[in-house]
């Protein structure tokens, strides 16, 4: 999770909300891989913590296939 690809334009709030619902910014659902169950239960200030802390890291883009 890096401020890369789509992920760059995401906002905290964004983040937030994707790790709550599965759902992202552009209305499509997270890979049932993604155990956002898991994070959304945690608490929203923990939340923005990792979206700042992801936001300190170098880009790096995904690997779409």
């Amino acid at each position: 999770l890096t401020p890369a690809g789509k992920m760059a334009t995401w906002t905290e709030a964004d983040f937030i909300t994707v790790m709550k619902t599965g759902m992202r910014p552009d209305a499509t659902r997270v890979s049932p891989e993604m155990p956002w169950l898991e994070y959304g239960k945690m608490r929203q200030e923990d939340l923005a913590a990792l979206f700042k802390f992801f936001s300190t890291l170098s880009p790096v883009e995904s690997d779409p296939s």
